[in-house]
């Protein structure tokens, strides 16, 4: 201190002059002005350590786990829980429940109690023994009712810092257990709304789902595999579907296996030979129309191949679609033990390329010949759909190209609007 200096030198010198004497005077009015600055910023100790137990006891309650929870809180809440209580009453009782009081509890009961020799009671309270650290952790059992007090605890406030997936799922279970506990962290995090909106996603983003049209006749062609079906008569277990996209013209074909090499010969010589090759193929992901030899036989012919999206029968609707009305009509002539369901196949498939369509307006045939086949009602009641005139073919063939012109025009405006 300044004051003491001109104190100790004042006593050291003891015959002073005056002028000497109004310099130390001097010097110690202004020591004593800033000793009296500095103190009035002194906080006195009782008062600096009230305020720092109130700062400790504010990050406490702030770092807690559950703020206002007693022990005796949690007790009773685990008490409440219909999957603790009966694990508690058990243990506090020392019983073993009888296999068929296991069978009606909750899968979440039946785990714990897979695990009792691991329940332990501390303060009455119960909690699991984690062995895989040294030494041994003690995880609160927490009841339902307090999961989501928890995971807010340790994801949303400014000591969790709203971390990952797998850091919140870390600090969860190196304090606390649960049934289902990694499954209720991983929701949390990805519903948590401040993550959402502050956070960059690392996850790679999937593509948006397209839509694909077809604007001509067998610009795209839908193949699926219907069955396995009841062994008919013929030894015959399931249906090669096959859709073109813009037509809708169907073709039913009955297989005895559905192997590559069977899908692939019959689609070959049944419908690519009558035909000719599609524009495209579209499937779903079966080994039997999306493996190596189909893929192989679609590069031969120059057939670009697609394929719908995993667990996503949607997009391939249009033969799925068709598969109801297969079952349908296959359904409404059946006899017996149902083993001949193979034997009007083909004329069933006959009956749908001469219904009108609802989306595209015309029938397949239609849109396929330019023309609607002729029917036995045709025949019997005089309502043939042959016009009876004499044309050359080229006349008939210019007629027929302006015909199925207007009419494909037509459909394309349909399909559109559907």
């Amino acid at each position: 201190m300044e004051v003491a200096e001109v104190i100790e030198e004042a006593e050291d010198c003891p015959t002073l002059t005056v002028r000497k004497l109004e310099q130390l005077d001097s010097r110690a009015q202004r020591s004593w002005g800033q000793f009296e600055t500095d103190i009035d910023d002194v906080i006195p100790l009782a008062v600096r350590k009230v305020a720092e137990t109130d700062v400790n006891n504010a990050q406490t309650d702030h770092c807690n786990w559950m703020e206002g929870r007693s022990p005796r809180d949690i007790i009773a809440e685990q008490e409440k829980d219909s999957d603790l209580c009966q694990i508690i009453q058990w243990l506090k009782n020392d019983q073993v429940p009888s296999e068929f009081k296991l069978q009606l509890c909750s899968p979440a009961a039946k785990h714990w109690w897979s695990c009792n020799s691991q329940l332990k009671f501390k303060d009455g309270i119960l909690v699991y023994e984690w062995l895989d650290t040294v030494p041994p952790k003690l995880l609160v059992m927490v009841p339902k009712s307090m999961k989501q007090e928890v995971l807010v605890n340790c994801h949303n406030t400014k000591v969790a810092g709203h971390f990952g997936q797998q850091k919140t799922y870390n600090k969860l279970k190196s304090r606390f257990m649960w049934h289902g506990m990694r499954q209720d962290a991983l929701i949390h995090v990805r519903t948590c709304e401040v993550c959402n909106i502050n956070k960059k996603p690392n996850r790679k983003a999937k593509g948006a789902l397209g839509q694909f049209h077809a604007g001509s006749p067998m610009e795209r062609i839908h193949i699926d595999i219907l069955g396995p079906l009841r062994e008919s008569t013929k030894g015959n277990k399931c249906i090669l579907v096959v859709i073109d996209q813009f037509t809708k013209w169907v073709e039913f074909y009955a297989l005895p296996n559905q192997n590559a090499q069977t899908v692939a010969t019959t689609l070959t010589d049944n419908f690519i030979s009558r035909f000719g090759c599609p524009s495209m193929i579209h499937s779903d992901q079966g080994k039997n129309l999306d493996g190596n030899l189909f893929r192989e036989l679609c590069s031969l012919l120059e057939i670009p191949k697609t394929r719908t999206t995993a667990y996503r029968p949607c997009c391939n609707g249009q033969v799925e679609r068709y598969n109801r009305t297969i079952i349908q009509c296959i359904r409404c002539f059946l006899k017996g033990k149902q083993r001949d369901w193979d034997q009007n196949l083909q004329l069933l498939a006959g009956a749908i390329r001469s219904t009108e369509n609802r989306n595209t307006g015309y029938s397949p045939n239609m849109l396929m010949f330019g023309r609607e086949v002729q029917h036995p009602v045709d025949l019997l009641m005089g309502t043939s759909h042959a016009t009876g005139n004499n044309k050359q073919p080229s006349e008939f063939i210019r007629d027929l190209k302006q015909v199925m012109e207007e009419v494909h025009s037509i459909v394309r405006e349909n399909i559109q609007s559907a």
